[in-house]
């Protein structure tokens, strides 16, 4: 952690104890923004990025409490870095933005890319998101800016296809990417000060590299890699029909079930004869999670204790659970 008069404190679980060479003292201040950790260098341990808020320098600092590289920005900093394969060469950048608008994309030694920084003339004080969905090789940097107006850079300099996009007020808070509606295709979601805003991009995701503010859903700010494996992905939403819960029940219980393609749904119960009793699910559903409340005691049907079953279709998908019902 990052205090605000510069003091770098890197602190063991083990003992509350600071580690070997911590706390450092950073000459360029303290920050307000979060720190990241990445693998910077060809050493196996970990680094900490670290941009100092009013003082207007990035920080490489060594696993040990050493300065790997310090970097003058030469203005305010109310961004947090990011690490990501911007340009999808296997090796992975920082990225930072400046107070004034400027995107500078650096290597793991703070060294700035060819024609970068990229500037945009504007005030920014949004931590951006990172996604490859142009189709081709360079990922979008995506943040809002203090004129309202929402930009997907890319390393050449260019802006994504339909950016940047107008939205009004003040954007300072980082977006979140997702496919929120279930249709394989890109949603940006962020709050304004009038409210909260999505924008469907109508096109999908090659690669989500930097989701949403702190990086990956665990929102850990940790681009860490030891050795160039594939970053962890969200686990794929499969179709299934889970164990209802609790099972004996009396005189509720849920069932719950996933798909992961759109289609006809139908959830019945049966009795142990196999007919059909109720129907509690009968209509289309888009890919997502579901979760359906069975009440053995419903004014339409009271059933008796017993064994029963649930059988979930869709398409040509079919599975079938027991259940007790324990009066």
């Amino acid at each position: 952690m990052i205090a605000l008069n510069g003091s770098l404190n890197a602190i063991s679980s083990q003992n509350g104890q600071s580690l070997p060479g911590f706390p450092v003292s950073l000459t360029g201040g303290g920050s307000q923004n979060a720190i990241c950790i990445a693998n910077l260098d060809s050493d196996p341990e970990p680094e900490i990025l670290v941009a100092s808020s009013s003082g207007g320098y990035l920080y490489g600092v060594n696993h040990n409490g050493s300065v790997l590289f310090q970097k003058n920005i030469g203005t305010q900093i109310k961004t947090s870095p990011v690490v990501v394969d911007v340009n999808n060469d296997n090796i992975k950048e920082i990225v930072l933005i400046a107070n004034n608008g400027n995107i500078y994309i650096m290597d793991g030694m703070g060294v700035d890319l060819p024609n970068t920084p990229i500037g945009i003339n504007t005030a920014v004080e949004c931590t951006p998101v990172i996604a490859r969905f142009d189709g081709g090789n360079n990922a979008g940097i995506i943040f809002g800016d203090s004129s309202g107006k929402l930009h997907s850079v890319r390393i050449d300099g260019t802006e994504s296809p339909n950016f940047p996009i107008e939205i009004g007020g003040i954007l300072k808070v980082s977006p979140t990417l997702a496919d929120i509606d279930g249709d394989n295709d890109l949603e940006i979601a962020f709050p304004t000060n009038s409210g909260l805003s999505i924008i469907d991009v109508k096109r999908g995701a090659q690669a989500l590299l930097w989701p949403n503010y702190l990086g990956g859903f665990g929102r850990t700010c940790n681009a860490y890699q030891p050795t160039p494996i594939v970053d962890p992905q969200l686990p794929a939403l499969e179709t299934v029909l889970y164990e209802a819960y609790p099972n004996p029940f009396n005189p509720t219980t849920k069932i719950s079930y996933s798909l992961n393609i759109s289609g006809f749904v139908t959830l019945k119960i049966y009795d142990i004869l196999g007919r059909e009793l109720v129907i509690l699910v009968n209509e289309h559903k888009k890919p997502g999670s579901y979760e359906v409340t069975f009440n053995a005691n419903s004014k339409n049907k009271i059933l008796s204790s017993g064994i029963y079953f649930y059988k979930l279709q869709v398409n040509n998908f079919t599975e079938c659970r027991k259940m007790v019902f324990a009066k």
